[in-house]
């Protein structure tokens, strides 16, 4: 019997030992056949390379690294599988996400990236509220500068990031929202109605911490891109962008409520 495609899960950790074995556990609950966990950890002086010890499964280096872009795409560079998992050290998957991503991508052999529903959750694991969305929309990550899916709640085939190479190491905030610009040049997207994945939200959290600097980059990495696109350098945004933006934003806003994001649609955990 032939072994389905191999799931390489990539994570950057700092100083997250408190949630990393949750993590871990949450991968290993997946009962997958074929994967694997690369864990790379900027030199942790927390209680993280203990819990590392604990699983053997696991392969995982720590050592100083330029921050958590330049992390995966260490990480990146050991992977072997042919799909990929980018989740922090904090996050953590739902049981059957593994699952539920290599059903979608069995069902499309072109398909390059596969998003699910997810859940902010606090230090303790309470819910705090949950995102149910639609798929990928380049006019409202580009004009509207609005970064909704998650890379805990995503797969990728390698093939994808081997093409366009992994986030970009100068960039510590807005990594995913400039990698998720980059590749949908050619990236088929699709969104499936399933819980996959929880955002922890706690103090210590670059979310939390670092929300103006957050800000700041995605705006910057925004006018990059409009400047790209338009073939002339911007400073600020146009007053037609931001129109443009707010009906990328109402589109959205409609087809969310048409798959019924917004009701009382369960989805899947």
């Amino acid at each position: 019997m032939t072994s389905p495609p191999r799931i390489s899960i990539v994570t950057p950790s700092y100083n997250q030992g408190r949630y990393l074995g949750e993590l871990i556990e949450s991968v290993v609950a997946q009962r997958d056949p074929n994967f694997e966990h690369i864990v790379m950890d900027g030199g942790s002086t927390d209680e993280t390379v203990a819990v590392l010890k604990r699983y053997p499964h696991v392969l995982w280096r720590s050592e100083k690294d330029a921050g958590q872009s330049d992390a995966v795409c260490k990480a990146l560079a050991m992977a072997t599988g042919e799909i990929v998992g980018w989740i922090n050290s904090d996050d953590f998957y739902y049981p059957g996400a593994f699952a539920a991503a290599r059903e979608a991508f069995a069902r499309d052999p072109a398909l390059d990236v596969v998003s699910g529903d997810y859940r902010f959750v606090d230090a303790n694991g309470r819910i705090l509220r949950e995102r149910r969305e639609v798929a990928f929309d380049r006019g409202v990550y580009l004009y509207a500068g609005k970064s909704y899916l998650g890379n805990a709640a995503m797969f990728f085939r390698k093939r994808i990031l081997d093409r366009y190479g992994g986030p970009r190491s100068e960039l510590h905030y807005a990594m995913d929202y400039e990698l998720f610009l980059r590749i949908a040049e050619t990236a088929r997207f699709t969104h499936i109605r399933h819980f996959l994945a929880c955002y922890r939200i706690h103090g210590q959290s670059k979310t939390t911490a670092g929300h103006a600097s957050q800000l700041r980059e995605g705006l910057a990495v925004q006018i990059e891109y409009l400047s790209r696109e338009r073939g002339t350098p911007l400073r600020k945004l146009p007053l037609e962008v931001r129109l443009r933006g707010a009906f990328c934003m109402a589109r959205r806003f409609a087809r969310k409520l048409k798959s019924g994001c917004y009701g009382n649609a369960s989805a899947k955990t």
